[in-house]
């Protein structure tokens, strides 16, 4: 799965038991999983199983609808380096140059 998709399922989690005014000791419980586990999972440092997620929107009483609403399929950061890739290699040494300081001034 997705690194982006995993750390958005993660803060959906936190915020749903947020919202319901649950600790992460508590959602664990409820889920039948290890608090740490939990930690990781809304981190985005797990990814987890479909079983698990099941098990987490029971506990905290959400459909699978609820928690997947609104997300959009990321695209790999891969296809993206390799789109940038094929673009600057079309320019000529001078607008390869021109590229590079317009990104720097962009990105720092």
């Amino acid at each position: 799965m997705n690194q982006l998709l995993i750390k958005e399922l993660g803060v959906r989690i936190q915020n749903q038991r947020l919202a319901h005014h649950m600790t992460q000791e508590q959602l664990a419980e409820r889920a039948d999983l290890h608090p740490v586990y939990i930690s990781a999972v809304e981190r985005g440092v797990k990814c987890a199983t479909l079983t698990t997620l099941e098990h987490i929107t029971k506990a905290l009483d959400i459909t699978f609808s609820e928690l997947f609403a609104g997300i959009e399929s990321y695209e790999e950061p891969a296809g993206s380096m390799n789109e940038i890739g094929r673009l600057f290699s079309s320019l000529s040494r001078t607008e390869q140059q021109f590229a590079v300081t317009l990104l720097r001034d962009i990105l720092l």
